[in-house]
Formats: structure tokens, sequence, C-alpha cells
């Protein structure tokens, strides 16, 4: 347990076990991870370094709880992230096949790629400044908000938009928002950008929004 107000910064820290419980400020070095390991975090974890997944791990992001990554970050091994606070990211963010992304406020990317394999439910808000990549792997359902400046590409046949996605626009040829495999529109979703590239099927009704070039050849 890290009381609020305490650190903790430690050098090396291999194969933990057990549940870390953060009130205060956690800095992880590189880290290998084995089976059970468990991050329960209420204050600041900076991730700065690369970790090892060795086995499935459970990291619990409560409200006010703010996670710091400036690394790429791979959920990988089976393993459950749930987010009910802030993540800010700096690079990739990826989710390997097996694991489970739950997202119930804030997860900011500037510099990479979000890359959902896996299965990602999205409550929230997740915006990069990047492109959002859905994998052919990826079962994923959007309740809330995707942003994306350069574009999104949907290649999974798992993929239900009952909220928004929203391209922004990065300039000619990172502004579209493409798909590649069927996917599922609600009555409440809304696709909204500059480019839209429809290869593939869209199921259900939604809103659509879109002030550039479109194409439909599903």
């Amino acid at each position: 347990h890290i009381a609020a107000g305490a650190s903790f910064n430690p050098s090396s820290f291999n194969n933990p076990q057990g549940t870390i419980v953060n009130c205060g400020t956690l800095a992880l070095p590189s880290i290998s991870l084995s089976a059970g390991f468990r991050l329960d975090n209420y204050g600041t974890s900076n991730l700065a370094n690369s970790i090892n997944w060795n086995g499935a791990a459970i990291f619990n992001n409560y409200e006010d709880g703010v996670v710091d990554i400036t690394t790429t970050f791979s959920l990988k091994n089976n393993s459950i992230l749930t987010n009910d606070g802030t993540i800010t990211a700096t690079g990739v963010f990826q989710t390997d096949s097996g694991t489970t992304l739950t997202n119930n406020a804030h997860i900011t990317l500037s510099g990479g790629n979000f890359n959902p394999n896996g299965v990602v439910t999205n409550n929230g808000f997740i915006q990069t400044d990047e492109f959002i990549n859905v994998n052919a792997n990826s079962t994923l359902t959007n309740n809330c908000t995707f942003i994306s400046v350069k574009g999104f590409n949907n290649n999974s046949v798992s993929t239900v938009n009952n909220g928004y996605v929203f391209v922004t626009g990065g300039g000619p040829g990172s502004q579209t928002l493409q798909i590649n495999n069927a996917m599922t529109q609600g009555s409440d979703g809304y696709l909204v950008g500059i480019d839209f590239d429809n290869s593939s099927t869209i199921t259900g009704g939604g809103n659509y929004y879109f002030t550039g070039d479109t194409k439909n050849q599903g």
C-alpha cells in the first residue's frame, strides 16, 4: 500500500505478485509481471519503461486516478485494464487478442495510434492525434466517443458503434473514416468526419455526416 503523499520509485521490481494499492505516486521501472499481479491506482502512476506480461494481470485506474504512460503500451496475455480516471500516453497504445479494456472515463494519446484487439468497451472518451486502427481480432463496442485526427480504420466484423466516431482531419491522405470490414451502427450512433470510404457493409441505422469525399463500395 502506497499512502497518499508517499512515493514508491524502485530501481528494479521483478516478477511481482499480489496487489499494489496506490494512493500516492508510483513510478514503475522496466518490469516483468507474473500472473495474478494487480494494480489498484487511486493516485498517480507513471509508466515510462517496458512491461513484460508473463501472465494475466489486472490494472484498475479508479476515479481521480491518473496514469501517465511515456512509452509504447501493449496490454497482453489475457490481462484486464479498467479505467475510471485519466490515462494519458505519448506512444502507441494497443491491446492484444484475449485482453479486455473497459474505458469509463478518459484516455488521451499524443503521438501514437490506438490499436485495439481483444475485447474493448468504450463508455467514455478515447482520443488520439494519430490513427485509430480497429484490428480484425477485436470485439469493440463504442457507447460514447472516439476522436482521431488522422483516421479511423475498422477491420473487425465485431465492431458496434452506439456513440460517436469523429475524424477531425490531419490533411489530405490522413482524414478518412475507413470501413474495411462489416460493422454495426446503432440507432444513436454517429460516424462523422471529412472523407468516408466504405468498402464493406454497415448494418443498422444511425447518423452520418462528412464534409469531403464519400465512397460506398460495400
